[in-house]
């Protein structure tokens, strides 16, 4: 980790990420990076990572809302 990165500690943080499954291990690698990243600067992840397979769910909208949805309702008022 950079140590130039501000400590982001008991930030509320969620990912959405999107990849297709045919790609193996590098699904979502990007969400995935960036949720590590998140918890080792300390934020507090608030659920769950999405993770959208784009060759099932072509429109991400459908999956995404409802994650949103209960994302906004776990954050802390």
């Amino acid at each position: 980790m950079n140590s130039t990165f501000p400590m982001l500690t008991d930030k509320p943080f969620g990912v959405i990420a999107m990849g297709d499954r045919c790609y193996g291990d590098t699904f979502c690698g990007a969400g995935r990076s960036f949720d590590e990243l998140l918890r080792d600067l300390q934020a507090k992840p608030v659920g769950n990572r999405l993770e959208i397979d784009a060759c099932e769910d072509f429109e991400p909208w459908p999956v995404t809302e409802p994650w949103l949805k209960a994302w906004l309702e776990k954050l802390p008022a």
